[in-house]
This record gives C-alpha cells, sequence and structure tokens, in this order.
C-alpha cells in the first residue's frame, strides 16, 4: 500500500510538472491531437485536463498514505486535493466560484497542510543510534593493546 501511495504521488507530481511546463511554453493540442507551441491557430483543448489528472492522483495517494499511516494529515490533504480539482473543473467549465475554491483549497494547503505534514515528519522521524565497532573476538575486547600483540607473536 505504501509503495502504490509513492508511485501515485509520484506520478501525480509529473503530471503536474509537465503541466506547469506547457503553461510556461504556451503549448497546445491540435485538432489532430499533436502538442504544438501556440500559434494563430485556435487550439482545441489547451491541457486544462492535466491538473485535474495530476491532483487525483495525489489525492488517491493522500488517502492511500492515510490508510497506511493512520493519521489525519493525509485524509485532510485528500479532501484539499479533491477541493483543488472541484475548483479546476469549475474553471474549464467557466462556473462561478472557482478561483473562491482555488483559493482557498491552496490556502488551506499551504498555510494548514504543509506545516502539519511537516510536523509529522519531524515528530516520525528516528533519532539516530550511537554506532558501536563491531568486536571479532570477546576475548580480544577485553585484552589490552599488549596483550594482542604478544598473543599474536606467540600465533606465528
Amino acid at each position: 500500500m505504501r509503495r502504490l501511495s509513492v508511485f501515485l504521488a509520484a506520478i501525480g507530481v509529473a503530471i503536474l510538472t509537465f503541466n506547469h511546463l506547457a503553461e510556461i511554453q504556451h503549448w497546445v493540442i491540435n485538432n489532430s491531437g499533436n502538442i504544438i507551441e501556440n500559434s494563430e491557430q485556435t487550439p482545441v483543448d489547451s491541457m486544462n485536463g492535466l491538473p485535474v489528472l495530476g491532483f487525483i492522483l495525489l489525492a488517491l495517494s493522500s488517502f492511500l498514505g492515510g490508510i497506511y499511516h493512520k493519521k489525519n494529515v493525509f485524509t485532510w490533504a485528500g479532501v484539499t486535493f479533491l477541493v483543488i480539482v472541484i475548483g479546476y473543473l469549475f474553471k474549464i467549465m467557466h462556473w462561478p466560484g472557482s478561483d473562491l475554491l482555488l483559493t482557498i483549497s491552496f490556502g488551506f494547503f499551504i498555510i494548514i497542510i504543509i506545516p502539519w505534514f511537516t510536523a509529522f515528519l519531524m515528530i516520525r522521524s528516528v533519532p539516530s543510534e550511537k554506532i558501536q565497532p563491531e568486536v571479532e573476538n570477546v576475548n580480544d575486547a577485553d585484552m589490552s593493546p599488549d596483550e594482542k600483540g604478544n598473543q599474536e607473536s606467540s600465533e606465528s
């Protein structure tokens, strides 16, 4: 379950990263389904569906992480991602209220979820243990360096 959660999160972040790259480069999809640079031609579909898919994968990843870790932060992150998806769908359909939904959900994510998740990670981290040197022979640990040297010379 943990591996699936991490895999879905990685795919979701990759999709969102590609979407932002496409936004910066002004890439659109033409009639034949090929990605082209923005030209005078009116695009059939800009890549508005990619954030929806990316955030749905992140929401699924968050819910699976909540099942695995049994912490509320993952559930609330998943709900926040779903509200972001609804905001994007409102934006795609040009319905009123999309700006409000996106502003509130992104604000909640940045102000509440990220610090909460950071605190979860800090509490979960295990302090490093002192590393003890390995002793090959129990008798060697009890002997002084002079006795070890005498023992080695007597063995040869």
